[in-house]
């Protein structure tokens, strides 16, 4: 009976939050449509997007952290609260600064997501955490590449807002059924929220492979960001699609999203290293792959370019996302903050950079700098490789002593080590 109540709160805490994370791409594909309705400028409309993400950063910085010290329970039925209250905001006010009030105090609740991820790694076991973990960032990451097709549906048919108001109504559903079933899970620490906050800087230097990975991902995310940034401007322009088939083409993204619980299986094969420098590779060969897609002008070559672009990016995101969960219990929302800030800082700059750089210089050079990131990242994993390679051999002699350390801190593999045996290994 434990086993079902906990894998039916795991269903629930991974489907509130893909929802979540979805709210931060609805209104995306619809900056026309609520810029019209509004009554503001085209080239103000971008702002009804960027005041989401800026909200959701904030959140990723002082609002994760809260939960070392809060009650995980309540802080993420607030959250989900002042999500829905910000979705009716949004829906029910008519004035644009209404909008982007709504909008930021949306983001920043809809950094939830990040709390419920380290949440499920405390209450599975520890021999089931990279396949729980796995199949729920699926679940995120589903959210997030069907949020922008069906809002698009739904505006065709009932109206921009139709999206939210559809949104808002789940949330509320899945709100009330973690009320009713979720766990009440209290920190052994209470830390005032300042120091709650300093503290970061010293775990930021204390896990140097998080560290790492964190900003690996961040270029590979900013590189993913510059590709569907720019691509359905080019799809229209160089390719002359219709919105609607531009839709139908960012639903390829949910292929992308089965690499993600495949990943923690293929992490526990201790293979991390080996994953990351595949997927660097093969999203540096599609980026190429897509320039000639477009000078051929081949929807089919480019539909693969983006399916092993995405699929890339969600492989290292899990990867990440797993050696974020191996580090102390009592640090653990922090540390995943951490992760996630510097994530979303590198996505943020590629949504930036990639219709500048296309605007100026078209799409082979968005393609090029694309490749040329995951290069860059595959390139730095090779040093790691080699460092830990020098690493082994100078401890030759610890080795054993190593291997039977426990790794509840774990230090082999903080500093150098991706013996990913540690990935999955009990560290709460």
């Amino acid at each position: 009976m434990a086993y079902d109540r906990t894998s039916l709160v795991v269903v629930a805490a991974g489907v509130a939050a893909g929802f979540l994370v979805a709210n931060l791409y609805y209104a995306q594909p619809l900056i026309a449509q609520i810029a019209a309705d509004l009554s503001v400028p085209p080239q103000l409309a971008g702002a009804f997007v960027g005041i989401t993400q800026v909200g959701y950063g904030l959140g990723l910085f002082l609002v994760v952290p809260l939960s070392d010290t809060l009650e995980n329970k309540g802080l993420i039925l607030a959250s989900l609260t002042v999500a829905v209250v910000a979705i009716g905001a949004i829906v029910g006010f008519r004035s644009p600064v209404s909008f982007l009030c709504a909008s930021l105090a949306l983001g920043l609740s809809c950094s939830a997501a990040q709390i419920l991820i380290p949440f499920i790694s405390h209450i599975v076991a520890a021999d089931a955490r990279n396949r729980v973990v796995g199949n729920v960032m699926g679940g995120i990451l589903a959210g997030v590449t069907l949020a922008r097709p069906v809002s698009l549906l739904l505006a065709s048919v009932l109206g921009w807002r139709s999206a939210f108001i559809a949104s808002a109504a789940f949330m509320a559903a899945i709100g009330t059924t973690l009320y009713l079933i979720m766990p009440v899970r209290h920190s052994n620490r209470n830390e005032p929220y300042l120091l709650l906050l300093t503290s970061m800087k010293t775990l930021l230097s204390k896990y140097p492979l998080v560290r790492r990975r964190a900003v690996y991902q961040a270029l590979l995310f900013g590189a993913f960001s510059m590709f569907w940034g720019v691509a359905p401007v080019m799809l229209a322009e160089r390719l002359e699609l219709s919105s609607y088939q531009i839709s139908l083409f960012a639903l390829v993204g949910i292929g992308g999203v089965f690499a993600a619980p495949l990943t923690a299986r293929f992490a526990d094969a201790k293979s991390v290293y080996a994953g990351t420098l595949a997927g660097c590779f093969a999203m540096a060969i599609a980026f190429f792959l897509s320039i000639a897609a477009v000078q051929l002008r081949s929807v089919a070559v480019l539909l693969i370019s983006a399916i092993v672009i995405d699929a890339a990016v969600h492989v290292n995101q899990t990867f990440g996302r797993l050696i974020t969960l191996t580090v102390d219990s009592s640090v653990r929302g922090r540390v995943n903050s951490i992760y996630m800030t510097i994530l979303f800082t590198g996505g943020a700059v590629g949504s930036f950079v990639g219709p500048a750089v296309y605007k100026a210089m078209g799409w082979d050079s968005v393609a090029m700098l694309g490749a040329g990131t995951a290069t860059i990242v595959l390139l730095a994993t090779g040093l790691d490789i080699c460092r830990e390679k020098r690493r082994r051999l100078a401890d030759e002699d610890l080795a054993p002593s190593f291997k039977a350390m426990p790794s509840r801190i774990s230090p082999p593999f903080s500093e150098a080590s991706l013996d990913v045996a540690s990935v999955g290994a009990d560290t709460g």
